[in-house]
């Protein structure tokens, strides 16, 4: 049985045949030497499905800034049956001027494969699609390296709008060290995008005094007391925060080795700017938990050396996952 041809292939072999025709295309010929669409034409069923399937294709080749269009022969305005579909060269192709090379291409894939949020993410691939139809190759050595970018969702929204009103927050949040999750009510002061993750300056009401919270360690979407507000004086709350991370990051320091030719020295030398033959890293932190939460996760492709803390906290959460193990079998 063939392997299904996703909606990204498909769209993609209709640029490509667009593109590559000389004197455009017409359905039938679309429909039946296409990849994604010959494999149903041949079948002669559902031909309905697969020219509506034709028509969304369309749209969304549209919408990605590609403009088909259509040629309609001599004599045979107002029919469709012969209608010829191409993308001009004139409008797709790079501007003379510009050139991307392999390089350039491969960090172009790598940040469009970063962006996680759903919006973002169909931009990136649309641009990566018209960008890999010109002909534009990536460099495959950085291949395992995919970083990742979130824009926070939801979450994020709700803290900048209780942000922009001085409202006050409500939610669950777990932190490292607790056994369970615990109600917090705070209300933000600054919300900061840092190495990865979304953190939020916040003044905790209940503890009186000024918190730092993770937004991924919520556990539940934080909802915005409509009864009260919280006063903010005026100050650049974010770049506080920042410098408090950074200084964090200084003061900590783990060393870290790193099994030879394991798929953790590929992905931690590149992440931390080290050489690939590199088998011992240093590694500065501000959170030793989402440290600690990385290095696990490649087992025993890592080792940690220092500090005392970070061996612990590793250890601990690998342990964790074998008496999860356990309990499955």
């Amino acid at each position: 049985m063939a392997a299904k041809v996703t909606k990204d292939e498909r769209i993609f072999s209709l640029i490509l045949a667009l593109v590559a025709s000389r004197d455009g295309l017409t359905k039938q010929q679309i429909l039946s030497t296409v990849h994604g669409y010959a494999a149903e034409y041949s079948t002669g069923k559902n031909a309905e499905a697969l020219e509506r399937k034709f028509e969304r294709d369309k749209g969304e080749v549209r919408d990605m800034g590609v403009n088909i269009e259509i040629l309609e022969p001599v004599g045979e305005a107002g029919t469709t049956h012969n209608q010829r579909y191409f993308i001009s060269h004139r409008d797709y192709d790079l501007p003379e001027t510009m050139r991307i090379t392999p390089d350039e291409m491969t960090l172009l894939s790598l940040a469009g494969r970063a962006w996680q949020e759903r919006s973002l993410m169909a931009d990136a691939r649309n641009g990566l699609m018209k960008l890999t139809a010109l002909g534009v190759d990536a460099d495959d050595s950085l291949v395992g390296v995919s970083p990742q970018i979130s824009t926070g969702g939801r979450v994020v929204g709700i803290v900048s709008e209780a942000l922009s009103t001085n409202g006050v927050l409500h939610f669950q949040y777990f932190k490292p060290g607790d056994d369970v999750p615990r109600a917090r009510m705070a209300a933000p002061l600054g919300l900061l995008f840092w190495k990865g993750h979304w953190y939020m300056l916040a003044f905790d009401l209940l503890a009186s005094g000024e918190r730092t919270f993770l937004l991924d360690r919520m556990t539940t979407e934080p909802t915005i007391d409509e009864s009260i507000t919280h006063e903010r004086p005026a100050d650049d709350y974010a770049a506080r925060l920042q410098r408090e991370l950074e200084a964090l990051e200084k003061q900590n320091e783990a060393t870290i080795h790193l099994a030879p030719g394991s798929d953790a020295r590929l992905r931690l030398t590149v992440k931390y700017g080290f050489l690939p033959d590199t088998g011992t890293i240093y590694v500065g932190y501000a959170d030793e938990a989402l440290l600690a939460d990385e290095l696990a996760g490649y087992g025993p492709e890592v080792k940690v050396i220092a500090p005392p803390s970070l061996i612990t906290a590793v250890t601990s959460r690998l342990k964790t996952v074998v008496e999860m193990h356990k309990a499955v079998k």
